[in-house]
């Protein structure tokens, strides 16, 4: 139950990460979603130990299509 509330929570981050810098900061939907989709990666692909392996694997690819729907 917890890893679904933490990928919900991922997903809404995403959406809302990527509408925020698309409106708010000015760089346009393309380089906030690839930009912010970049940052999760690479976070979740130098430290995997932080959080379990399902949601190391999961996380990111929730915050990348979640960021498609903030653009």
């Amino acid at each position: 139950m917890l890893t679904i509330i933490v990928l919900v929570l991922s997903g809404l981050a995403g959406g809302m990460w990527t509408y925020f810098c698309s409106t708010r900061l000015r760089q346009g939907p393309v380089r906030s979603s690839a930009l912010s989709s970049l940052l999760v990666a690479g976070f979740f692909y130098y430290f995997p130990e932080v959080l379990s392996p399902y949601l190391t694997r999961h996380i990111p690819l929730v915050f990348l299509g979640a960021s498609f729907i903030g653009m």
